[in-house]
């Protein structure tokens, strides 16, 4: 059974930076350390730098490993747990209304987040470096370095934001327009984008091009009304916006491996 232990510290822990930051912190936590459902009244940022730690919030639980971070809002309920022990980095944050940083997590992390970005760890080594020193210019360069990383991970949240609207958009644009022949260009004029920037966003999302994506919509749509409904062949290809039905059954038997009319007799057996 896996019980609670003591927290022991690795590095250094330097409080006194001043508004937005409370503290920050290295800290390893044993084999079989947890924590139970708590919630903090700051922004908490945390690294793994090695090891795993599983955070359960709701009914979700999320592992992170190396060079994952957890951003959580203040008063998230959150359960922690590690079975083989780990290293972390975690700032805390006053959530200071008034500060900059802290309106911009306010406005970004409205909910806890996950994000792999191990690169972040390369800022570990100078922030211990300048703790032990704690001169005026080392304190300034690790309020720097705290700001960049933050600000790295919002970036990193838009992005994938903006990943997840275009999928949706996209796959939303395909089915509503299902019966007509899309072409790059139409899809270029309703996103403001360029076909060839489309087709990469495309090719990164869904692993084919966006015109191929359309096709395997309409091929998936007809197997459904060949399956169930009693449509004719020419009809199905018709409402799918395929005019010539040589080229419908073509389309199909490449995507599906056997033409329509095999398919549809598979449903009567």
């Amino acid at each position: 059974m896996l019980t609670s232990q003591p927290i022991n510290y690795i590095g250094q822990s330097l409080t006194g930076l001043e508004t937005p930051y409370e503290e920050f912190n290295f800290y390893y936590r044993p084999p079989g350390w947890k924590r139970v459902m708590h919630r903090h009244t700051f922004f908490q940022f945390l690294l793994v730098i090695d090891g795993d730690l599983s955070i359960t919030i709701d009914e979700r639980t999320d592992l992170l490993t190396r060079g994952m971070i957890s951003l959580i809002p203040p008063e998230i309920p959150h359960f922690l747990i590690t079975e083989k022990g780990y290293h972390q980095f975690g700032i805390n944050f006053f959530t200071d209304p008034k500060d900059p940083l802290i309106r911009i997590l306010y406005a970004n992390i409205k909910v806890p987040a996950v994000i792999n970005m191990p690169r972040l760890l390369d800022n570990l080594a100078e922030i211990e470096n300048c703790t032990r020193l704690q001169t005026m210019v080392s304190i300034q360069k690790i309020r720097n370095r705290f700001e960049n990383m933050i600000l790295t991970c919002v970036d990193m949240l838009n992005k994938q934001d903006d990943d997840q609207a275009f999928q949706e958009k996209l796959m939303e644009y395909l089915r509503g327009h299902i019966s007509e022949n899309l072409t790059l260009e139409d899809l270029s004029g309703y996103f403001y984008m360029s076909a060839s920037h489309i087709e990469r966003l495309s090719y990164r999302e869904f692993g084919c091009g966006a015109i191929h994506l359309f096709h395997k919509l309409k091929i998936d749509q007809a197997r459904l009304l060949l399956q169930n409904t009693d449509l004719r062949i020419s009809e199905i290809a018709a409402h799918l916006g395929y005019e010539d039905q040589g080229y419908f059954t073509r389309l199909f038997g490449k995507y599906v491996g056997t033409s329509p009319r095999k398919y549809q007799k598979w449903r009567t057996v």
